[in-house]
């Protein structure tokens, strides 16, 4: 295989382009030998368009990425045999039908103030319901993109596509670790849930990325070992990692542990007042500070008052 760009690569590990670049240069200069635990083979190049510093960019050797990201480079390469649509089901193509029928007067518009009109008017209609049966209202946005499909690929827009990994396995972890340990879909599907469940406790605990790649690790290799498969350590460290999309992918547990937080801080910050206050304004709560400059004010005064008598 030959080489990747660092922006297509960067895409699939979830980093920016340049934290990858920085990676690349630390590798290139020695000072580290792997990235998430490959041993990655980096080229300089110099592009006439630029690149990084002085036009100088980097690319990385497809074969020594991890397995999941070469299939996917893979994949993404290879030109496509499988057909573009899908037999349409009985609610696709009723889901079809009545797009052509809403469409359909608007198509037999001129393209300008008349169609623009009737585009708002099937927007403002409160008593439409789809091919379901059930109330919808229509966004002009979205018939306008409608519009938009019709016109570029016909009735083929209202068709159901076909998935681009029809005829592969799903991948549910990890490419390495599934085609290595011999696992019927079941155990891999029992694997992954419990493993997504692991992590999203810790999503939710506050933990940082790195603290929960690494626990995610440990935690992989013990499902396995649950699972039947005893010959772990006969298998190289890469092979067990978690890759992180799949860490990534419930990172939206961690706003269970930012609404925590920031209702325990709340709650503190509300009581702390009254509770810092001088003894002679606590009773008066969030006025405190204004009653504590009113007695500096009195005392100020009264030293006055003593020097002057």
């Amino acid at each position: 295989m030959g080489y990747a760009a660092l922006p297509l690569i960067a895409d699939y590990y979830g980093v920016t382009c340049r934290a990858l670049e920085i990676a690349c240069r630390n590798i290139l200069l020695g000072r580290t030998t792997t990235y998430h635990g490959y041993p990655l083979v980096i080229r300089q190049m110099r592009s006439s368009k630029g690149g990084g510093r002085s036009g100088l960019r980097y690319e990385v050797k497809i074969d020594s990425l991890p397995p999941d990201l070469q299939q996917r480079l893979k994949d993404r390469s290879s030109p496509a045999t499988l057909p573009l649509f899908a037999e349409p089901t009985p609610q696709r193509a009723a889901e079809r039908d009545w797009w052509l029928r809403m469409l359909g007067p608007l198509l037999a518009l001129s393209n300008g103030g008349e169609r623009a009109a009737a585009i708002a008017a099937l927007a403002a209609q409160d008593n439409l319901t789809d091919w379901r049966g059930k109330p919808v209202k229509l966004a002009e946005r979205s018939i306008y993109r409608r519009l938009k499909a019709y016109r570029d690929e016909g009735a083929l827009a209202f068709a159901p596509r076909a998935r681009a990994d029809k005829g592969h396995a799903k991948v549910l972890i990890s490419l390495a670790a599934e085609q290595t340990i011999p696992f019927d879909d079941l155990t891999w599907e029992n694997i992954a849930s419990a493993l997504r469940n692991y992590i999203r406790a810790h999503w939710k605990k506050g933990a940082t990325l790195k603290l929960i790649r690494a626990h995610a690790n440990r935690k992989f290799r013990e499902l396995i070992e649950a699972a039947g498969f005893d010959h772990c350590h006969t298998l190289p460290d890469s092979t067990l990692i978690v890759p992180r999309h799949f860490i990534e992918a419930e990172r939206v547990f961690r706003h269970v542990h930012t609404l925590f937080h920031d209702a325990s801080s709340t709650k503190t910050t509300a009581s702390e007042p009254s509770a810092r206050a001088p003894a002679c304004c606590r009773w008066i709560g969030s006025s405190a500070t204004f009653t504590h400059s009113i007695s500096s004010a009195c005392a100020t005064m009264a030293r006055r008052c003593t020097r002057v008598f």
